[in-house]
C-alpha cells in the first residue's frame, strides 16, 4: 500500500484537499493524481489512535483489536428487489425500514448506508434526507464511506450531533 501511495499515487478530485496534501509534502501531478511519500504516511499514522473505540447509541462498546470480530449490515443497494414490484430503485421509506431491520438483528454490530441518491427525492436534498432517516432508525454503530467532500462533511456533522453536539 505504501508503494502504491508513493509511486502510483491516488486520484484526489477536490482542489482544496490536493492543496492541503501538497502543503504537507505530497507531490501533485498536472492532473489530480497525488503521490504521498512514505514519511508523510508514517507521520499521519503516528497521530491516529491505533485501537479505536466505538460507543453505540444502544450502550454497546465496540473495540477494534486484532481478535475482535463484528458483523455489519448494508441498508440499501442501488436497486431493491421488491416482492410486489420487482427490481426498482430505492425509496426513502426503504432506508428507514432496512435500517430498523438491521438494527433489530442481534448479530449485527454496525450498519452501512451507501451514499446514493434516491430517485423520488430532489438530488440536492436526497443525501441529507437519507442520512436523517438512517440515523433516526439505528442504535448501532454505523459505517460510512462518503463519495465526496460534501458527503464527508454531512457525516462529520451527523456524527457530532449523535455524540451530543449541536
Amino acid at each position: 500500500a505504501l508503494e502504491v501511495l508513493e509511486k502510483a499515487g491516488v486520484r484526489v478530485e477536490e482542489n482544496h484537499l490536493r492543496d492541503q496534501m501538497k502543503t504537507r509534502g505530497a507531490e501533485i501531478d498536472a492532473g489530480d493524481r497525488v503521490r504521498i511519500p512514505r514519511a508523510l504516511v508514517a507521520e499521519c499514522l503516528s497521530t491516529v489512535h491505533r485501537a479505536p473505540i466505538l460507543r453505540c447509541v444502544n450502550g454497546k462498546t465496540l473495540t477494534h483489536r486484532v481478535a475482535d470480530r463484528y458483523y455489519h449490515s448494508l441498508v440499501t443497494d442501488p436497486y431493491i428487489i421488491d416482492f410486489r414490484e420487482g427490481i426498482r430503485r430505492p425509496r426513502l421509506e426503504d432506508i428507514a425500514r432496512h435500517t430498523r431491520l438491521g438494527d433489530a438483528l442481534p448479530l449485527v454490530d454496525a450498519i452501512h448506508l451507501m451514499d446514493d441518491t434516491i430517485p423520488d427525492l430532489a438530488p440536492h436534498t436526497s443525501e441529507l434526507r437519507c442520512l436523517a432517516a438512517f440515523v433516526a432508525n439505528t442504535t448501532t454503530a454505523y459505517h460510512c464511506a462518503p463519495g465526496s467532500l460534501e458527503g464527508t462533511r454531512y457525516w462529520i456533522e451527523i456524527s457530532e450531533i449523535m455524540a451530543g453536539g449541536s
